[in-house]
C-alpha cells in the first residue's frame, strides 16, 4: 500500500508540476493579453488623433482649393477690369482729343468772326468819319 501511495504521490506531483507549468503559462498569456489590450487602446487613441489630424488636413486642403479657385477668378476679373479701364481711358482720350479739336475749330471760327467784326467796325468808323466830314 505504501508503494501505491508513493506512486499516487508521484503522479500527483507530476500533475501538480504540470498544473504549475500550465498556471505559469496562463499567467504569461494573461499578462500578454493585458499588454496587447493596452497596446490596442494606445493604437485606438493614435488612430483617433490621426483621424482628427487627417480631417483638419482635408479641411485645410478644401479651403486651399477654394482659395486658389477664388484667386484665379479674381485674377481673371482683374484682367477684364484692366482691359475695360484701358478701353475707357482710350475712349476718354479720344473724346478729349475730339473736344479739343472742336474747341480749336470754334476758337478759329471766333477769331475769324472777330476779324470780320473788327473790319466792319473799321469800315463803319470810316463811313461815320466821312459822313461827319461831309456834314461839316
Amino acid at each position: 500500500r505504501e508503494a501505491e501511495y508513493i506512486k499516487q504521490i508521484k503522479e500527483l506531483s507530476l500533475l501538480n508540476e504540470k498544473l504549475v507549468e500550465k498556471e505559469a503559462k496562463l499567467q504569461t498569456v494573461v499578462q500578454e493579453n493585458e499588454e496587447l489590450k493596452e497596446k490596442e487602446s494606445s493604437y485606438h487613441k493614435k488612430i483617433e488623433e490621426l483621424s482628427k489630424v487627417n480631417k483638419i488636413f482635408a479641411d485645410t486642403e478644401i479651403y486651399l482649393k477654394r482659395s486658389t479657385q477664388e484667386n484665379e477668378e479674381l485674377r481673371e476679373r482683374e484682367v477684364d477690369y484692366l482691359k475695360n479701364i484701358e478701353q475707357l481711358a482710350k475712349l476718354q482720350e479720344n473724346l478729349l482729343v475730339k473736344e479739343l479739336h472742336d474747341m480749336v475749330l470754334e476758337i478759329e471760327d471766333l477769331k475769324a468772326k472777330d476779324g470780320l467784326a473788327e473790319k466792319k467796325i473799321e469800315e463803319l468808323s470810316n463811313l461815320n468819319k466821312s459822313l461827319l466830314a461831309k456834314e461839316r
